[in-house]
Order: structure tokens, then sequence, then C-alpha cells
């Protein structure tokens, strides 16, 4: 009985560890759909045009994608970006993303990152960037 109990207790661990990481991975294609790149300074601005405000509609597609980050790369440069927090952080009942956010030249000198406090003004909107305090990039 005691050793049923223990194997159900750890395959009970097992999926929800492995239920954590599906629903982080899911976080992180929801902020590839929705991340407003207007909304904070970054390198994208150069090839945006009218109406562009998100990494599909730039036609960038990620290049690595797994529980905790997903990269777009090309020769020229490194987008990341790494999750990691999700909470309420301006307590206004919608769940917020705290992002490290990397943009790398891969051939000049540029490089940023940037610690980003994402969230909604409505529960389907696009994600934007809030001037928050927040520390996400080591």
């Amino acid at each position: 009985m005691k050793v049923h109990l223990l194997l159900t207790l750890l395959l009970s661990l097992s999926l929800s560890i492995e239920s954590t990481q599906a629903s982080q991975a899911n976080l992180l294609e929801e902020i590839y759909e929705k991340l407003d790149i207007t909304t904070f300074r970054n390198s994208l601005f150069q090839m945006r045009e009218t109406g562009q405000k998100t990494l599909p509609s730039l036609k960038l597609r990620t290049s690595y994608l797994d529980d905790k980050k997903f990269e777009i790369e090309n020769d020229d440069w490194l987008y990341r970006v790494e999750l990691t927090e999700t909470r309420d952080g301006n307590n206004d009942g919608i769940l917020d993303y705290i992002i490290c956010f990397t943009d790398k030249s891969k051939i000049g000198t540029y490089y940023a990152r940037k610690s980003l406090l994402l969230t909604r003004y409505t529960r389907d909107g696009d994600l934007i960037a809030l001037n928050y305090s927040v520390d996400a990039c080591p």
C-alpha cells in the first residue's frame, strides 16, 4: 500500500512538472504572438513599417524555443526573450510577465538587455511594456 501511494505521488509530481513546463512554453508562445514591440526601445524599430507592432507582423520566426526562453536569430541579429516570472506586478488583476529582452547585433557593437514588465489593458489584448522597476536580467 505504501509503495503504491509513493508511486502515485511521484507520478503526480512528474505530471505536475511537465504541465508547468508545457504551460511556460505556452506563455512564451503567447509573448511571441502578442508582444507590442512599439512599447519599449529596441532595434526592431529600424525594420518596422506602419502597422507592424508584433514579431509575427515583422515576419520574424523563432529559431529556438524551450520552457524558459525563445530566440529569433538571423545573420545580423539575435533577439532573446527570457521569461523569469509571472505575477500581477502592477496589481490590476491581470497576470503580468516579467522578461529579460536581449537585443544583440552580430556584425556591430550594439548590445542591450532590458528587464520588462509586460501587461495588457484587457485579458486578450496585446502585451505592452510598462516602466516598472523589475530585475529579470542577471
